[in-house]
């Protein structure tokens, strides 16, 4: 069975480089730290091709988990900076 030395010969350069720590805080989704532990065993090699392959599928799924919670974070953060910066509605005056 052919074993796989780095993630680079999966086609993939430096893919645990968006993980560094300083990248994005601590406990940001529930992913981060399995995508983490995929991307260390795929760096670290000696894995059986099967198994590479299956642990990259993975991490591209949970990628994608995080990508879309870090774009849904953003569009929050838009909504309420953009809420923020329109002026208050005084209440309609009525005369008496």
């Amino acid at each position: 069975m052919r074993t796989v030395k780095s993630i680079a010969e999966l086609g993939n350069r430096d893919f645990g480089s968006w993980l560094r720590p300083d990248s994005a805080p601590d406990g940001l989704t529930p992913g981060r730290r399995q995508l983490e532990e995929i991307v260390r065993k795929l760096e670290a090699g000696g894995l059986p091709l099967d198994e590479s392959i299956a642990l990259f599928e993975e991490g591209m799924r949970l990628a994608r988990l995080c990508g879309l919670q870090l774009d849904t974070a953003e569009l929050r953060i838009t909504q309420i900076s953009t809420d923020a910066a329109q002026p208050e509605e005084a209440p309609p005056e009525t005369s008496l």
